[in-house]
């Protein structure tokens, strides 16, 4: 399946990625370079904040309160912000576009 990372640092890449792998794994895979994920996926750092493709938002669906916490504390926030380490793909997510804010 292919994901598309739209990012400051990398303008778009678009990369493959399998089931069963994280937003968060597959952007380290691939060297994008502003998904820091500092705490390496346990969901307590926000270094891999994403905000998911407008056309996306269903089928990811929205965090659980755990993640809406850590959220909270993290800059540029939107609606459509997820963590990347919680973004667990399916085949059904093929032509994910996400964006990676500052």
């Amino acid at each position: 399946m292919k994901i598309t990372f739209k990012t400051q640092a990398d303008g778009t890449k678009t990369v493959d990625a399998l089931p069963g792998q994280s937003l968060m794994e597959v952007a380290l895979a691939n060297d994008i370079n502003d998904v820091v994920a500092e705490c390496g996926g346990g969901a307590i750092c926000g270094t891999c904040h994403v905000h998911i493709g407008e056309n996306w938002l269903d089928a990811v669906g929205p965090p659980d309160d755990f993640e809406e916490d850590v959220l909270d504390s993290v800059p540029n926030v939107a609606p459509s912000s997820r963590l990347a380490c919680q973004v667990l793909l399916t085949a059904e997510f093929d032509g994910l576009e996400v964006e990676v804010p500052n």
